[in-house]
């Protein structure tokens, strides 16, 4: 008895990998008002140092880019201050838009294990909407009296949400453990 010639199967299609925790971020049914119950809402003072590390962050990037120029040649003049300053404003970037738009977590939010989602779809918010949050909440930082309560606005919410998450439709949770 012989064998039919060996023919090869057809190359299976290439499917990405699903995002990290694609199980707990999948869309929910229970409507664009309503928190999933696998997330909890990351708590006011998490936020908070997550910020405040965020700025560290900045700080850091900054001082390094200072001694760099400090010892580089002073006659350098202008051409090594736009050096820097591109390269502190391209940290900025990664770290508060980049990061947050592809994972949902800048390196301070990834420290303390929280994440930005969208509240539609449960998953990081993408480019425009990050850039929107983030450039609303530092306008509303920066007003006089208006900055302090928005600062605080997230501990009188009920899914502990600050005004540039509710005018954007985004929702910080803490990450669970692995």
């Amino acid at each position: 008895m012989t064998q039919p010639p060996y023919q090869p199967h057809p190359q299976a299609p290439y499917y990405p990998p699903p995002p990290p925790h694609y199980a707990e971020m999948q869309y929910y049914q229970q409507g664009p008002h309503s928190s999933p119950p696998e997330l909890v809402p990351a708590d006011w003072s998490a936020r908070a140092t997550a910020s405040l590390l965020d700025s560290a962050f900045f700080v850091v990037v900054l001082i390094f880019c200072s001694v760099v120029r400090a010892m580089l040649d002073p006659s350098d003049g202008d051409a090594s201050i736009i050096a820097m300053a591109a390269v502190v404003l391209l940290a900025l970037v990664w770290n508060r838009v980049y990061l947050q738009c592809t994972s949902g977590q800048s390196v301070g939010k990834r420290v303390l294990r929280i994440q930005l989602l969208s509240e539609e779809t449960l998953l990081p918010p993408g480019v425009a909407r990050t850039l929107g949050r983030e450039l609303l909440g530092f306008v509303l930082s920066r007003i006089p009296l208006l900055g302090l309560v928005w600062g605080l606005s997230p501990l009188f919410d009920d899914r502990r949400r600050a005004w540039h998450d509710a005018a954007l439709s985004t929702i910080v949770v803490k990450r669970p453990k692995y």
